[in-house]
Formats: structure tokens, sequence, C-alpha cells
């Protein structure tokens, strides 16, 4: 997911740190790469501070941080993660618009933290993509940028662009790292020191954005919730609708304007989700599964879950296990595969 074409050597992450950067999501990206580093007993990660012109830089909660190096003193870096502040109207400046693309038109990866994702939306480096940040931000993004796949998930990685939501679900994104690029067992010693009983996959969504007013309309927030508590059986749209108060085409606009689905895909998505827990997290069987999440056919199943996951259940359920099998049963459920939409990352 990250660059990292020597494997003998460290994976090389340069941070650019924004005046009045914030704090929490730096902290929590580079504390996950000295921990792993640690408990590796060898360095698995090294890291950079940058700032426009290498000067010290001043975070949000005016603590100061010495720089390493000008970004004009980097034309080629293979990792980049921006941090910035909290202000949605910030003007890029040029030497760091004109940076950023040239790291991007060079196969950097390049890694937005919470507001962060702004900047890359800015410069046109998300258009086409997925994309997320945190829930602040969402309809800011969705308003100003119709070209971006928003998604008000934890992290999206699409090629060689990675944004997360920032705050605590740096931490979930950066363990991600770590086991995608050193294994299951340096992630789990790291996660155990941070003393998490499970790390969260970058599809779970945002435990605010989702369902608050400020977000998304409370009525969608109530269909959402709705929906999440009866994906055993579920209800009929128009015992939802009508559960709820509104009309049927209200609620079809609803779930497109700020989810970009139907509320039939959507509620489809979401018990294959369930699906997908069940199959990676415990030993019931496909139609156990199936009737778990909802499906009363099996053909039909299997059929919708390799269209949202690009393969049938049972060759999931074989490839998660294999690729976990080295994990203790009772760690397996620390780390979900993504769907199979994060398999063409860098």
């Amino acid at each position: 997911m990250l660059k990292h074409d020597d494997k003998c050597q460290p994976v090389r992450v340069g941070f650019f740190l924004d005046e009045r950067f914030s704090l929490v999501p730096f902290v929590s990206f580079v504390e996950v790469m000295r921990i792993a580093n640690r408990v590796a007993d060898r360095k698995l990660f090294e890291w950079t501070l940058l700032s426009i012109d290498g000067g010290q830089v001043t975070s949000n909660s005016e603590m100061e941080f010495k720089i390493d190096l000008s970004i004009l003193d980097c034309s080629t870096l293979d990792n980049v993660v921006i941090v910035t502040g909290n202000d949605p109207q910030y003007d890029v400046p040029n030497a760091l618009a004109n940076w950023l693309r040239r790291l991007n038109r060079g196969g950097s990866v390049l890694t937005a933290l919470g507001s962060a994702s702004l900047i890359l939306a800015k410069l046109g480096l998300l258009d086409g993509r997925r994309a997320t940040i945190h829930w602040e931000y969402l309809d800011t993004l969705r308003e100003l940028f119709p070209r971006i796949n928003i998604c008000s998930t934890l992290f999206e990685v699409d090629r060689e662009i990675i944004t997360c939501a920032g705050g605590a679900a740096v931490v979930d994104l950066a363990l991600h790292l770590v086991f995608a690029h050193f294994g299951a067992s340096t992630a789990i010693a790291v996660s155990d020191q941070y003393i998490l009983d499970k790390v969260r996959p970058s599809i779970s969504p945002q435990p605010v954005g989702s369902r608050y007013p400020r977000v998304a309309n409370s009525a969608l927030a109530e269909a959402i919730d709705m929906m999440e508590s009866n994906l055993e059986e579920p209800v009929s749209l128009s015992d939802l609708t009508n559960s709820i108060g509104v009309s049927g085409k209200q609620m079809q606009r609803l779930f497109r304007t700020y989810l970009n689905t139907s509320p039939t895909q959507y509620y489809v998505r979401a018990r294959l989700k369930l699906a997908r827990r069940l199959l990676v997290q415990s030993d019931m069987s496909i139609t156990e599964v199936a009737i778990a999440s909802g499906f009363g056919s099996l053909a039909h199943f299997s059929r919708s879950y390799r269209n949202e996951f690009g393969m049938p259940p049972t060759q999931h359920r074989r490839q998660c296990r294999l690729e976990c099998g080295t994990v203790s049963h009772t760690h397996v459920h620390k780390f979900h595969n993504d769907d199979e939409r994060h398999t063409t990352m860098n």
C-alpha cells in the first residue's frame, strides 16, 4: 500500500507539516511506526519531517517542531503523509501544489490525514477516486468536488492515494499498513501495545459521520440505524419509509445526495458486510451466513457477494484464512481483509 521497492531497507516516509497542523494524527501515525520498529527490534520505518521552507513549524496546540528538510530539497520521495490544520478555506501555496503534483506524477504514494484531503481535492488529485475526510468536512467535500467518490469511511486506499478521516482512524490506518507490509504478527504486537482488542477495517463507517444532522439528514440517520438493526430479517422499504415518516421519493433522494447510492443498494451492502465478517470470523456454513445476513436464496447470496467483493464467499473465506494462517485463533478477529477494491494498490 505504501511504496517500498527495496525490501531490505525500511519504508521511508516524509511527513509534510503545515503551520498550525493538527498534532493528534501526526503523533498517532509516527507512534505506530516507532512501536513497530521496537517490537520488531529493527528499523521497519524511518521518517523525515518536512515543511515548505524547512523552517520550524508550530502545531495547533502551540508545540514547536524542528524540521529536517524543505520540500524543495525533496524532489523525489516514495511516501508523503500530509498533515494540516482545520481550515477548509486553506489556499494551497504554489510551492506545495507543484511539489505534490510532481510527486504524484512520479508515482509517490500520497497520504492525507483528516482535513488534508481538501488539499489533494483542490489540486484535482482525488478526481475519479474514492476518498474520505473527517466527518466535519464531508458535506463540504461533496458540495465542492462532485468528481470525487466521497465515502464516510475511516480511510480509503485508491491506488497511490490514501485518505484518512483523522483522529483515532489514523491508528487503524497505520496498523493496516504495518499489517500489509510486515505481516499480522508485527501488527498484532503493535496493537497489543495500544491495548486494542480489534483494528477497524477501512470500510467501517465513521462513528459520527453518517448519523448526525450536521453531516446527514436526521431521517437518513434513522433509516440507516433501522437498516443496520434489521440485517438478518430485512424490513421492506415501504415499512422503512412509513416508520420514518418520509415518502419513497424523499428516501431515494436522501441516499443519493448523501451517500451516492440508493436505499436498496445501501441495505444490500450492509448485509454483505455482515456476511463478510461472519465468513472471516466464524465457522458458520455458507448457508448459515446467507440466512444470518438476510438472504433467503443461497444462489442470490453467492451472486451478490461475488458482485460486491469480486469473488464467491467460499473463495473469500479460504483466501482470508490462508493469509491469516500464521495468526493464532484468538487473534484472527483483529484484522479483516478489506474488499477486493484494495488489491490493486502500490
